[in-house]
């Protein structure tokens, strides 16, 4: 029987090859209040064996705290490795080796989940910490800013609400209770960010099968971290990679484009690919772009996410399409369940 006046909470932080952020995320965790509350903490170090081990271990004394390992590359991997072999508390709480939270953090979980409690899936807020003090002068300075943002949807509400369709949890502030993972649901392991394959789209795509499973999500302002932005990820080739990444993982996690004109014609989908590529690739070369440098930089960047989905869409069409035509209507409907 769930003991709803003093709750588990499960904290799940996945890490690669960044001891020294985790070191300064565990100091955070450690002014976190869990007084009257039954909280344990794991660190899942993904794919590469460094001190990550012994940075856990030296916060044994002060955090309820252990540490686990997955081999196979990919966070999806590393969060599925914990909630398969973990005792998980009534509440899953996910986040990344880079946040700082307030002091209030998990009781603000707590309250959350209760005021809604025939909800099962919840996201917070999350402020950007910037290396320089403040984001570059491009963030945001195109149409769709929201589009690369690296941490979420900060104050998405200044309230608690329902996330519409079109928004969902990220990943540096969310929590979902344990009765959704005893059904069995899982993380794609052949999604999200790792050292090989450069596709996002981690808890995307696990919120999205939920969705589809007629799960709705609940957003509380009141829990906060701070995601600390990492000075590589500003660099013009960060930006890019990110981008392109993000371009790839919508592929992924939501299908193939345009499937109604897909299963109409194979050639006139195409068409419309290319034509869309086409004219990603005029839009990153507009030479108006280079007018304003922030706004055109933004430009730039909205392009080449679409230039990345597009190909990879071409990519995914190729490879169902490899076995034979006769077959691919019925692949295309597998992709874009």
């Amino acid at each position: 029987m769930d003991d709803t006046n003093n709750p588990s909470l499960t904290i799940l932080i996945p890490t690669y090859n960044r001891a020294k952020d985790l070191q300064q995320t565990l100091d955070a965790m450690c002014r976190v209040d869990i007084s009257e509350l039954k909280v344990n903490f794991f660190v899942i170090e993904n794919g590469l064996r460094n001190c990550t081990q012994q940075v856990v271990e030296d916060f044994g004394e002060r955090l309820p705290i252990r540490y686990l390992y997955e081999p196979m590359p990919g966070k999806n991997n590393a969060l599925n490795k914990a909630i398969n072999e973990v005792e998980l508390g009534q509440i899953v709480v996910f986040t990344d080796d880079d946040v700082t939270p307030k002091p209030d953090w998990l009781k603000q979980i707590v309250g959350a989940t209760e005021r809604w409690s025939q909800y099962d899936i919840f996201g917070g807020a999350i402020n950007s910490l910037w290396p320089y003090g403040q984001p570059p002068k491009w963030w945001g300075a195109g149409p769709n800013g929201e589009r690369w943002n690296l941490a979420g949807h900060g104050q998405f509400s200044k309230e608690e609400c329902i996330y519409p369709s079109n928004c969902a949890p990220c990943g540096p502030n969310m929590w979902i209770r344990k009765k959704v993972f005893d059904k069995g649901y899982r993380f794609d392991g052949s999604i999200g960010p790792n050292a090989k394959i450069n596709v996002m789209g981690d808890e995307g795509s696990f919120l999205h099968m939920l969705r589809k499973e007629g799960y709705k999500f609940v957003y509380s302002p009141y829990p906060v971290v701070g995601h600390r932005i990492q000075r590589e990820l500003l660099s013009p080739l960060g930006i890019k990679k990110r981008i392109i990444s993000e371009g790839r993982g919508s592929v992924r996690i939501y299908g193939l484009p345009r499937d109604l004109l897909l299963k109409r014609s194979r050639l006139l989908w195409c068409g419309h690919r290319l034509f869309a590529l086409i004219f990603a690739l005029l839009r990153y070369c507009n030479p108006i772009n280079y007018l304003n440098a922030n706004r055109g930089y933004a430009a730039r960047l909205e392009a080449i996410g679409d230039i990345a989905y597009n190909i990879e869409s071409f990519r995914i069409f190729w490879e169902s399409s490899k076995p034979g035509w006769i077959s691919f209507p019925k692949k295309c409907k597998e992709l874009n369940k």
